[in-house]
């Protein structure tokens, strides 16, 4: 075998393993538009979830004009059909002040491609680390942000 027939086959034996390997893309990877229903209308709010590739996660809420919790940073992971993730975020007292954090542990389950339906239950971590369980417990939906300006916003109404 000549010199080019050996490299032609040595190049083809390494590009066909990196062509068949391509990375599998999770579908909850990607920002999402979320509603929280809370018990009045008053007390509904809104966030915008960021799921990373590799298992991270950020939030931004309409919550946070109030300055009583600031963004919200976690980790999820894969669980068969459905998804858990865990964020937590700081919270402060009506002075402003830093008095711990806040945690939420949420099971996620996608019901169509770009829409799913989650649990979550709220933790209070006060700033010497004692943790109040399931302060609160509240499902909520999220509508995957697209890249589409002229169809619908990202709403759930």
């Amino acid at each position: 075998m000549n010199r080019r027939m050996m490299l032609a086959t040595a190049l083809l034996a390494i590009a066909i393993p990196l062509t068949a390997q391509k990375p599998v893309v999770d579908p909850l990877i990607g920002t999402w538009i979320v509603k929280v229903p809370g018990a009045t209308p008053a007390e509904t709010f809104y966030a915008v979830h960021t799921f990373h590739a590799g298992g991270t996660f950020t939030e931004n809420s309409s919550l946070l004009p109030g300055l009583n919790e600031g963004p919200a940073q976690g980790s999820w992971k894969r669980d068969g059909s459905q998804y858990k993730l865990t964020f937590q975020l700081f919270s402060f007292d009506a002075k402003k002040q830093y008095n711990g954090y806040i945690r939420v542990r949420c099971t996620i389950r996608l019901t169509q491609q770009d829409r799913f339906e989650a649990d979550s239950t709220v933790d209070l971590i006060d700033k010497e680390g004692k943790v109040e369980l399931a302060i609160a417990q509240s499902p909520f939906q999220g509508v995957r942000l697209k890249i589409d300006p002229a169809g619908p916003p990202a709403i759930i109404p």
